[in-house]
């Protein structure tokens, strides 16, 4: 009785999600003119065809099944061959694939940048990029590739041991299962609309007031965020060098503070359209990142249906955790992260595509309460000591990235 209820819960959540984003859509109609809804679904959808066949490309000429023995899991052919069984998913349709560049696309990444080799040009580098650095972190994933692709990097193989590594993996077989990624897939386009649509709204209104008012706004705007950002840097806060994405996003916001209150002088209404177009953006990424975390509980509650033990879970995530902290260190970013400041509550909780750790850490306690585990054990798996052999960390790029953030 309790599993129906919680899949009744679960089917709300989505019915919920798509409500939420098509009302959005509707309200930008209702704002805006009717073109920029049909413009901003037509852009998302090419967008992410364009961005699917990207990775189908690398899919296909990359990505190798792995092996069912190895020297970082001598099991994970067995277990795999049980949570098969258990989940009811074909492993032909759905083998266990590696995320690793072949030869011919690790070079067109070395040489990306390299004008002599156009061939490098054809639009795929950022997925090259991506499928690197993914192939480099401690992931377990169900990726759209033109259809649903079951993927785990190495390094997190490497660091799980057997009980642990059957858990990450049922709770991506759970996703492949129920078939999550169709779901984030149509609620990715629907966002990508709102976002668009509501970017057109506000164009749209900013050439309505006349050709002359958007001339004045726009280059008050500008020359507002140029001289700002000239005299930050004046003043050393990003070095002789570096800081160019810092200073764009400076620049880019001052120039729109700028505009619309200049805008304003011509059209009154427009600083309320800009704002509220741009919450109707912000409300699109949260109702997308919650149907994410929503998905993550659903896989985690899923798991001991297919044999995995959650206490396992809890201490794979404790370890994943454990990088993550070390990582952060590292960069000088921890106390900042960890801060209970407003930002962080609204990064973990509304943008966050995984529910908090501890959050995950608490669902999985009672879901083993709830099959009979011991308390001590519980207790051991949520609060006890973690070893991690010291050559696994975050790579060198992802820590660079939390620095420059």
């Amino acid at each position: 009785m309790t599993r129906f209820f919680k899949t009744i819960h679960y089917i709300f959540c989505m019915f919920f999600y798509f409500a939420g984003m098509a009302a959005l859509l509707v309200l930008i109609g209702t704002i805006g003119p009717l073109w920029t809804v049909a413009a901003g679904l037509l852009i998302a959808v090419w967008r992410q065809r364009r961005a699917t066949r990207k990775m189908q490309r690398l899919f296909e000429r990359n990505w190798a099944v792995h092996p069912d023995v190895s020297d970082i899991s001598p099991n994970l052919g067995k277990i795999m061959a049980d949570l098969y069984a258990r989940s009811g998913v074909d492993p032909e349709k759905y083998p266990l694939y590696d995320l690793r560049l072949c030869d011919k696309d690790r070079a067109e990444h070395e040489h990306a940048e390299d004008p002599e080799n156009p061939e490098n040009n054809d639009g795929v580098q950022k997925a090259v990029q991506a499928l690197q650095r993914k192939s480099e972190s401690y992931l377990a994933a169900v990726i759209y590739a033109g259809k649903p692709v079951l993927a785990v990097a190495a390094p997190l193989l490497a660091m799980l041991d057997d009980e642990e590594e059957r858990a990450v993996l049922a709770h991506e077989l759970v996703h492949l299962r129920e078939k999550h990624i169709y779901t984030s897939y149509a609620l990715t386009i629907l966002c990508a609309a709102v976002i668009w649509a509501a970017t057109l709204v506000r164009i749209a209104w900013f050439f309505a007031a006349g050709w002359e008012a958007a001339v004045y706004a726009g280059m008050a705007g500008i020359s507002a965020g140029l001289l700002i950002v000239r005299w930050i840097r004046k003043k050393g806060h990003w070095g002789k060098t570096g800081g160019q994405w810092q200073q764009f996003k400076v620049f880019l916001t001052i120039s729109c503070i700028v505009s619309v209150l200049v805008m304003a002088v011509f059209m009154p209404l427009y600083p309320l359209i800009f704002f509220t177009s741009f919450l109707m953006q912000i409300a699109a990424w949260t109702i997308l990142r919650g149907r994410s975390r929503t998905s993550e509980y659903r896989a985690d509650a899923g798991i001991v249906d297919l044999g995995a033990n959650p206490l396992a879970m809890m201490t794979a995530l404790r370890r994943l955790q454990y990088l993550h902290d070390d990582a952060a260190e590292k960069a000088g970013a921890r106390r900042r992260l960890n801060a209970p400041t407003l930002r962080n509550r609204v990064r973990k909780n509304l943008y966050a595509t995984h529910p908090p750790i501890d959050d995950r850490l608490t669902h999985l306690a009672k879901i083993a309460r709830r099959h009979g585990y011991p308390e001590e054990d519980i207790r051991t798996a949520e609060y006890g000591s973690i070893e991690i052999d010291k050559t696994h960390s975050y790579p060198m790029w992802m820590i660079e990235y939390m620095r420059s953030q």
